[in-house]
């Protein structure tokens, strides 16, 4: 699993991201998602979260980051996929998109995948069972599909 520094010191190398993108990797519903590097700020363990009363549906509670109050995204939710048998199970990957901070709930993190830039295509409607407004494209890497989040419209609480 990457560590926050790993994560930072990735997403600083701005002549390896001309040519390849890296994209964080995780599981969610047996899905094999991923989200830019440059977006992820850190990856964390289940942590206590504190419900939320009135938050959008996909919004399930706010934690508590060395101080600063972050939302939480039950990422299935807003994605439509199923709820997980264990809710309170998984890891946070705490994302920045363009005006705030959250953090995405997924079943488990995978790895750090590099993936040269005319690789990443559009997304076709039917690359996986999340809805393509979510995503931002799509890799085929050597035995599968990369579905990537577009972290902005995830966030967004339209």
């Amino acid at each position: 699993m990457a560590s926050p520094q790993n994560l930072a010191a990735n997403a600083a190398n701005p002549a390896a991201r001309d040519q390849h993108r890296q994209f964080v990797t995780f599981q969610l519903g047996g899905e094999f998602l991923g989200i830019d590097i440059a977006r992820a700020q850190e990856i964390l363990p289940a942590q206590a979260i504190t419900p939320v009363p009135l938050a959008a549906s996909h919004i399930v509670g706010l934690i508590s980051l060395r101080g600063q109050i972050i939302a939480v995204v039950n990422l299935r939710r807003r994605l439509g996929l199923p709820a997980a048998a264990d809710e309170g199970g998984g890891h946070h990957i705490v994302v920045r998109a363009e005006s705030s901070i959250a953090s995405l709930l997924v079943d488990s993190v995978s790895d750090i995948v590099d993936v040269p830039a005319g690789k990443f295509l559009p997304p076709p409607e039917t690359v996986s069972r999340v809805n393509a407004r979510y995503l931002d494209g799509v890799c085929q890497l050597e035995r599968r599909i990369l579905a990537v989040l577009d972290v902005d419209a995830v966030i967004d609480a339209g």
